[in-house]
């Protein structure tokens, strides 16, 4: 979890490395979201 209580979700800064991680007491509930939220982003990021 970040210092403003936010999770890490995104690329990271080295290459094929993406974060989902830090949801902290509701971890199950919202891991499942962003990492459906994620998975997009990926694919954006490797159709270039």
């Amino acid at each position: 979890m970040l210092p403003n209580m936010l999770p890490r979700v995104g690329p990271g800064s080295r290459a094929n490395v993406f974060y989902n991680t830090g949801h902290g007491h509701l971890g199950w509930t919202l891991s499942a979201i962003t990492a459906h939220q994620l998975t997009g982003h990926v694919q954006q990021h490797y159709a270039r």
